[in-house]
């Protein structure tokens, strides 16, 4: 969670917003399974 203060400029918002919003890369497919399934077998890896 990012809790700005209501002095934050407008400059930061921006870049903040363009961190978030910009820089991800997209989830693999064992990515998205470890974090849809849970169990036994997911743990063990």
């Amino acid at each position: 969670m990012i809790t700005l203060s209501e002095h934050t400029s407008d400059e930061t918002k921006n870049d903040i917003f363009e961190r978030i919003n910009c820089g991800s890369d997209l989830l693999k497919d064992m990515e998205k399974r470890k974090g849809i399934y849970r169990g036994l077998f997911i743990a063990i890896q």
